[in-house]
Parts: structure tokens; sequence; C-alpha cells
């Protein structure tokens, strides 16, 4: 917690003539030691004791502004002071270089100046200053483990202050003392303090008490998890600091306010509220709160995987750090800085960082920063199969980790060994390895890291040729990870084993769908289902407890969001002890006590409202209907195909009304070049149209030639399967980008032959088809550019009840409002797409871009939306998760289908083919029959599948 551990006021000054107080501020400007000895020499003046001592009060009140400056100023006064040999002023001094190694966390250096502080007092006097002393010493006492001491020294001070009958410092040593409780978590005696100080010092205290007192109140509610009552006193913190005139304190608070939301959870509104904290430290010079806003937002982009953003972030923050001289801090933003450096693929940079951090962390003699940074360093070798400097680098990093009693971290670096010993061909070591780190986990109750670890005995076993072991291992695995109950962020989740939580999907599906034993392809169908339910929860990651639920009551939502907060908060408070100094194993274990039960509370909470809604129950979980279930709601004569990519081998299941099928068709590496070689087709169309009229045939034939391969490779194994009528296609990866109604067999596209659709998985396709008939009526239009705005007038004859929004009404709020109760609802819109983390992803609107997350909250009863205008890139195919998540979005928001561009088809194209579309849905048996024919008629005036081919209707097609 921030304090101001100084006892004197922190407007205190001395009487200096103007002059000398332009020479002080001079003096506290400068940045090294040459220049002010060069400034001290021409002003002798600077040498009486009431200059040091005003020296030693700015370089109190600068530590929170520069703590390199600082820290100059602290040792000048120091070395003045010593050649003036005053008592009192050599007694200050010490107390303001004291103060200046606390907030740089060098609590051993801090106690041994305020130790020498307090022998010049005692001996000296005055009494009144040996006990501001040993008030200002409690919190260095106490970090460098000197608890009993820490407490006698706050006994000594009471003692003194209240015979001078002193209640400022009396109030002061209360909020010091505050300090101490809430650090060892006795919450409840900390706020029984700062109410006392903030009595006392509301009363005699001086304006910046008052608000440290508010703000460090505000810090122990959050320790006692009572968020709301924080988040009171703060915004009384904040209209204390604005009333007073404080506003480098004003900065303080924002930034605590902001963390506040950083601990519970609430990614999106912290670094709003960072961004405004960050600007408003900069208007006032308050850099030690300006780099820990960007420290802070690191931390979370990192956990968002928004790579770019925590890169600049936490380059930000290391610079500032590094200018404050503040190392640790340094240290971690480097650390941070690495992981996003090496996730970018700059592993040579990342590596070279790691080595930077790992200076740091010497100096600072912290070794449990030191071990995690090997074993992210080994990570990341491994990866690159630098196997013996990965695996000298883990035998560095455990020993510390046992030691400290992190057996978490201990169990991953020995998964990890066994890893790099089953790449060194060495199974029996693999395996003592791996069975060593599941004996650690056992009890813990870590779900997550217990699922990787039996991924990787998995792996031993099937190298071993003990396919049925192999096997039984992937299923735990799986179980494992079914049984993490949070999609919040959990300290096992920070260790990245897996490169992914699919691979154990990827291992079941190859394992089961082919050799001796195979399994059934009831089995192989629902581990496909499963693992793309279990990638869109990992897409939605910290998001996935906060998704809005319409069905259940307020207070089951109301408890699921009081629930999640704190767990958020253990989740951090764990992070934080298991890298502090000396963490203790009685602590760690007590937290993960209360985790785990709030996890359990959680979770029974959530079902609660999974009962009265099922598509919540389906995003949060990774539960998957069997096919038995699908078929159920098959349109007759209908065929569902549903791909899957396990080790680069593209399985299909083929589900009818009668069998069900599981047929490996292609690599997965072979389709994708194929795929890109018609993607290069489509780029041909950017070269203008005098080139496209004169080579049309050229470029239609060899477009059909490339359509034809890809039918040859997805399709043709399945033929003796595939019926008449609609084909449903449910995707995989790369593939949702594939305009399946193209595919050539040689004589006739598919769109001849089937009416086809697409779905997310087979379980949100039951989704939709099972909901109650539409309750929306008329239709909304929205336009959000010029060009727009043009096509919902072409395209607004064509829909009942139509309704256009544009310009400033084409916002947020008009989706909120007026979509809500439209039957068909179109959005002609762009879309920017982030490959790093697809769900933050947006599509354009008037007042901004609504982000997938976004997309979740809405509350629509459309039978069809509609998105023209934010087609993906054909330069190169993504793995289709920003595709996957637009269209999910809007499934979940209440949309029975969805209508979306692949790519972007010229204007006048795109128009014909909706206008067809909307036109023919009235007389056609279903929105994928008039989809087709929509097409059809399209390609009669354009052949070529980039005009007519372009989009894609998923979800419900009846």
């Amino acid at each position: 917690m921030p304090i101001r551990p100084d006892g004197s006021p922190m407007n205190a000054s001395t009487r200096l003539l103007p002059e000398h107080q332009q020479l002080l501020e001079r003096l506290i400007g400068l940045t090294s030691r040459e220049e002010q000895q060069w400034l001290l020499d021409q002003y002798p003046q600077a040498r009486e004791a009431e200059f040091v001592e005003a020296l030693c009060i700015e370089a109190t009140k600068l530590v929170r502004v520069d703590v390199r400056r600082a820290k100059l100023a602290a040792e000048l006064a120091a070395e003045l002071a010593d050649e003036l040999d005053v008592p009192a002023v050599r007694g200050r001094s010490r107390r303001a270089l004291a103060n200046v190694f606390q907030t740089r966390h060098d609590y051993q250096a801090a106690v041994r100046l305020y130790e020498e502080a307090l022998a010049i007092y005692t001996e000296f006097g005055p009494e009144l200053e040996v006990g501001i002393t040993r008030s200002s010493a409690l919190l260095p006492l106490t970090c460098v483990g000197q608890h009993d001491r820490s407490l006698e020294w706050a006994k000594e001070a009471r003692r003194i202050f209240e015979a001078e009958n002193d209640a400022l410092r009396l109030g002061r040593l209360d909020l010091n003392l505050g300090t101490i409780v809430y650090r060892q978590e006795r919450f409840e005696e900390a706020r029984a303090l700062m109410e006392r100080a903030y009595d006392r010092l509301l009363e005699v205290g001086e304006p910046p008490d008052v608000a440290h007192c508010l703000r460090n109140l505000a810090t122990v509610h959050i320790g006692l998890k009572n968020f709301r009552e924080a988040e009171d006193v703060y915004a009384r913190a904040r209209r204390y600091c604005q009333q007073e005139d404080l506003p480098v304190l004003l900065g303080e608070v924002d930034y605590n306010i902001a963390y506040l939301y950083y601990l519970r959870g609430e990614y999106r509104t912290a670094i709003e509220l960072y961004r405004e904290t960050r600007e408003r430290c900069e208007a006032t010079g308050e850099f030690y709160h300006q780099a820990l806003c960007d420290l802070d937002e690191g931390e979370i982009y990192l956990e968002l995987n928004l790579i770019e953003e925590t890169v600049r972030s936490t380059d930000a923050a290391y610079r500032r750090f590094e200018q404050l001289g503040m190392r640790y801090e340094a240290g971690k933003a480097l650390t941070h800085l690495a992981i996003a450096r090496i996730r970018q693929g700059k592993t040579i940079l990342g590596l070279d960082l790691f080595g930077q951090a790992r200076e740091i962390f010497v100096d600072e003699r912290n070794h449990i920063w030191l071990a995690l940074i090997d074993f992210y360093k080994a990570l990341a070798l491994a990866r690159e199969g630098r196997r013996f400097e990965a695996e000298g680098l883990v035998d560095s990093a455990h020993p510390i980790f046992v030691a400290n009693g992190l057996e978490p971290k201990a169990a991953a670096t020995e998964a990890l060994a066994a890893r790099l010993r089953l790449e060194a061909g060495d199974v029996a070591a693999a395996r003592q390895l791996c069975h060593r780190a599941l004996e650690r986990l056992a009890g813990l109750d870590l779900p997550a890291l217990e699922h990787q670890v039996l991924f990787i005995s998995g792996c031993i076993e099937e190298r071993a040729g003990n396919r049925e072991a192999a096997l039984a291992a992937y299923e735990a695995s799986h179980h494992s990870l079914a049984r993490s109950r949070s999609t919040a962020h959990t300290e096992e989740l920070k260790i990245p084993l897996l490169s992914s939580n699919l691979q154990v999907y990827e291992s079941l599906v190859a394992l089961g769908a082919g050799g001796p034993g195979a399994s059934d392809p009831d089995s192989v169908f629902k581990y496909m289902e499963i693992a793309k339910a279990r990638n869109m929860i990992d897409l939605l990651a910290f998001r996935g407890l906060a998704l809005p639920t319409r069905k259940a009551h307020s207070t089951q939502v109301e408890r699921v969001r009081r629930l999640r907060e704190e767990l958020n908060w253990y989740y951090r408070r764990i992070d934080i002890r298991e890298v502090a100094h000396g963490p203790s194993g009685e602590e760690l274990s007590e937290l993960r006590r209360l985790t785990r039960r709030t996890e359990d509370a959680l979770a029974d909470s959530l079902r609660e409202v999974e009962a009265t809604d099922p598509e919540f129950a389906a995003l949060r979980t990774a539960s998957a209907g069997g096919a038995t279930e699908v078929r159920d709601i098959l349109p007759a004569g209908s065929t569902l195909v549903e791909f899957y990519t396990a080790r680069d081998t593209i399985y299909a299941c083929t589900l009818t009304a009668e069998d069900l099928d599981v047929t490996a068709v292609s690599l997965g590496t072979r389709v994708r070049e194929i795929q890109q070689r018609y993607n290069d087709q489509l780029l041909k169309f950017r070269l203008g149209d005098a080139h496209i009229a004169r080579f049309a045939g050229s470029i239609l034939q060899t477009s059909q030639d490339v359509l034809h391969e890809l039918y040859l490779e997805l399709l043709e194994p399945l033929e003796s399967r595939l019926g008449g009528g609609s084909l449903i296609v449910v995707p995989h990866g790369f593939l949702h980008w594939l305009p399946f109604s193209a595919l050539f067999d040689g004589e006739v596209y598919m769109a001849d032959r089937f009416a086809i659709s697409y779905a997310p998985t087979a379980t949100v396709l039951h989704s939709c088809c099972t909901r109650p008939p539409v309750a929306g009526r008329g239709s909304v239009l929205i336009a959000v550019t010029e060009e727009a705005l043009a096509e919902t007038e072409r395209l607004s004859p064509e829909l009942p009840e139509a309704r256009v929004c544009a310009g400033s009404e084409a916002s947020a709020a008009t989706l909120r409002g007026l979509a809500r109760g439209a039957r068909i609802l179109h959005l002609a819109t762009t879309a920017e797409f982030r490959r790093d983390n697809p769900m933050f992803s947006s599509i354009q609107l008037a007042d901004g871009g609504m982000t997938f997350f976004d997309l979740y909250s809405l509350d629509l009863s459309a039978e069809l939306t509609v998105l023209s205008g934010c087609g993906g890139s054909v330069e190169a195919p993504s793995d289709g998760d920003e595709q996957l998540g637009l269209a999910r979005g809007f499934l979940y928001a209440g949309s029975r289908s969805v209508l979306l561009p692949l790519w972007d088809s010229p204007v006048r194209a795109r128009i014909d083919l909706l206008a067809s579309f909307y036109r023919l849905l009235d007389s056609s048996s279903s929105r994928g029959e008039a989809l087709n024919r929509a097409m059809l008629e399209v390609r009669e005036r354009h052949p070529h599948p980039y005009y007519w081919a372009s989009f894609a209707l998923i979800g419900d097609p009846s």
C-alpha cells in the first residue's frame, strides 16, 4: 500500500530567502554529483544548517516524482550535514535518505539509516524526533521480517506522542501502523486504525494527510473484499484532492481506482482509467504513477495476448523506471517485454531482454524472479530446439521454486524437464519426471496445470508405443481441462507448457480416428465439438465469466459478479505473494484454499445460471452435444460435414439422418497452400477492370482448376455420403474462409448441387435451430459510411418495414436499441481484424468500434443479421477465429443466423447479391435456399466466384 512514511508534514518548509529558495530549486533539478558540486562551490550559503534541512525536506517531496534525483539530493544533504555536524540536521538527513531507499524497496538500507537517525536523536534529542523516526521506520522493519521490533517501535512512538499530546503525530502513527497490519492481512485491525487516523487527521492534519488516509483506507477495503466500499472511499478521496488542489495525490488516487478495476478483472475499464491517469500524472510531473500505469497496462495486455500494446506499455514503463532509478519495477517491465517479444517471434531479442532483466534481479537479490526468468527462458529455448541450454536453466530454477514452497512452478519445471528428456529420446527419465510432477500436484487442485502435465504424460506413452496408456492420459488431460472451473486468469495458466490447450484434442482425434483400436465415430465427433468449444473459451479468456445472460435472475447475476471479483482478487494476491521476497508457504496455501472455496461457490452459482440459459453454459464451458442430439435438428435430406485438423491431418465427420462416419481427407498444409493459390486469383481483381476484361477467361479457368483441387481434397473423399438438397459445413481453422459453394467437381460448382450453410459448431447449430420463434418485426439497416448509405438505400425497398440509420445515428446505441426488436438487421460497415487476439477485432460504427465482447452484450431478436463490407483478408488467410467470434457474437446475442462476407466483393456485385437474397427470402423454403438462388442469379451476369460466392450463411439455415 502506498504511504508517506516520513512523519513530517508534507508541505513543511524552512524560512529561506528568495535567492536561497531559487538555489534550492536549481540544486534539486540537477542530475549528477559533478553539477551539484560545481553549484555548491558558487554558493557558500548552501552549507548552512537551514539550507541543508530544506534540502532534506525537498528530497522527501521529490521521491514520488523522480527517485534518482531524490537520491542525489538526499545523499548530498547527508554529506553536507556531516560537514556541519549539527545533530538535528544529521538526523533529518538520515531520515530523508532512508525514505529514498524505502521507496526503492531497499529495506535493509532504509532500516540502517533509520537506526542511524534514531541513535542521533536518542543522544541529542528532541524526543519528539525519536518518535517520528520510529513511526517512519515501521514499514521497512516489517519488510525485512522484524515484525516484533516494528510493533515495539510503534508502541514507543505512541508513548512519546501521547506524552506530547500530539494528535497530528498520533494520526500519522495510526496511518503507518495500519499499513503494517494490512501487509500482515489483519484487515479488520487495519481498518480500525485507518478510521481512527482519519478522524484525527481530518481535525488536525494537513490536506495531504487526509488524502493519504482515505486512499489507504480504500485499499484496506479491497483487502476485505469490500469492493463497493473501496470505490466509495476512493471517490471521497478523489473529491477531497480536487477540493484541496492536490494534483499529484489526485493522480495517485486515480491510479489506485484503476488498479481496483484491474484486481476485479474489469480490464477494459481499468485500461481506460490508466490512460486518463497517465495523462494527469504526465501533466503534474508525477512520473512514478505514470510508470505504474504503463506497467499494469502491460500486464493486462500480455494476459490478453495483445502483443503490440504490451510492447508499447512495458517498454515505456521500463524506460521510466530506469530514469527513476527503480530497478525492481524496471526488471518486471523488462521481463514482460521479453515475453511479448518472444510471442512476436523475436526470440533472440526476447532472450537478450531476459538477460538484462536477470542482471537487475541479481542486483536486487531476488531469487524468485531469477528463477522465473530462467524458467521463461527455458520455455523459449525449448521451442527453438535448444534443448541443452533449456535443461540447464530448468535445473537452476527448480530448486529455488522448491525451497520457496512454490509447488505449481516446481511441478511445471519438472514437466518441462520431462518434455526435454522425451525430445532426447530418454523415455524412462521423461516418465519419471512427469510422475514426480503429478505427485507434486496431487492435492493442490490446479486442474489447468494438471491438464498440461497429463498431456505431456500422454506424449511420453505414445512415443513408447503404449497406445492405450497414451489415450488414457490424453482423456485424463481433457477431464482436468474441463474441470478447470474458471476462464479468468489463474496462476497455473501463466505457465505455458503447451502452445495451446487444443493439443490434447488433436491427439484424441488423431488416435481415435484411425489405427487399431480406433474410437467409435461418436467419440471423435464429440471431441471435435469440445475442441471448438474450448477454442472459443480460450479466445474469450478473461471475459468468459463476465458474459451477459439475459435469462438469469438479477440476484444470481449479482452473486456471480461478486464471486468473480473476489476470485480475481485472490489470483492477483497469489501472483504478488509468489514473487515477493521470502514468500510464506503457509500464506500461499491459505490463499489457494480460499481460492478453491471461492471457485466452488462460483461454480455453484454459475450452474444455477446455466440451468436457465444453456447458450451461456455452452460459451462458458466446453460442453458439447452428441451426434444423436444434432441429428434430430437436421433438415430432411441434409448432410452435416464437420472438419477438424489434428496434427496437420484434416478429418471430416459426415452426419446424416442414418449414419455418422469419420474420414481423414487431406493434409492441412496441402489445403492451405491450395487455398492461398485461390486467394492469389482473387487478388488479380485489384489490377483493374481493363485487366480483368482482357484476361477474364483465363482467370476463371485457373480459378476453377484451383477450386477443383480443393474439391478433390475436401469433398471428393466424402461423395458416397453426400446426399442432395442442403449441405451444412462446420469448418475448422482457415477453412472458415473457404467458399464451399464455389468448390468445383470438374463439371459443376457445389452451389449447383447444394444449398450450403455453415455453423461454428454443431452444438451452436442445434442451439440456433431449437430457439423459440423470432419475435422481432421489420428491418433495421445501419450505414456507417456514404458508400454504405447508398447500399442501404438500394436494399431497403426489398425489406419489410425498413428503417435506415446513417450518420451519427449509425451508433452503438442504435444497435442496442432499435435492433433489439428487428426481424432483420443489416450492418453496412467495415471491420478491423486482430490476429494476436481475434476477440479484440471490431466492427466500426459512427461512434467507434464494437469488439466481439461488445457484440456478446447485445440483446437481439433477429431472424437474420447481415454484415456487409467487413470481409477477411485474401492476402494471408488467418485461422478463422475473427470470423468465428464475429458470427458467434451475434448468434449468442439472439440472432438465429448471420450472413457475412468471406471477402469484400465489388460494391455493385455485393448489392446485387443481397438484393436478390432479400427478394427471394419469402419465396424460398429456407434462408439457405434463398442465398443459393441469389448466388446463381448473380453468376449468370458475373461468372467468376469472386462476384457471387463471397457470402456465408452461418447458423439456422431454415
